[in-house]
């Protein structure tokens, strides 16, 4: 959280988890999230207002089963999540 100079993140294989305001506060323009991810925690992404990509190594339907907390990417700007079978839009 609050690392200002991060613009790209991949999440790595085999994660099942992105921590309570993970990555709060940072610069990212774009995240790579494996189909691993079962949940995001709250304000995990808060703040990002330079999101612009999330690709998502999954269905549509696995990113919207992902339990997601409060607010987890409250602050950001319009970002489209690009998955398997489609793109889903903020």
């Amino acid at each position: 959280a609050g690392c200002s100079s991060l613009k790209n993140v991949t999440i790595p294989e085999g994660v099942s988890e992105i921590g309570e305001g993970a990555f709060s506060f940072c610069s990212l323009k774009s995240v790579i999230i494996p189909e691993s991810v079962t949940e995001i925690g709250n304000s995990a992404f808060w703040e990002n207002r330079e999101l612009k990509t999330i690709h998502y190594g999954g269905t549509k339907e696995t990113w919207r089963a992902i339990e997601k907390g409060t607010e987890w990417d409250g602050f950001t700007g319009s970002y489209t999540v690009y998955c398997t079978d489609g793109e889903i839009k903020k």
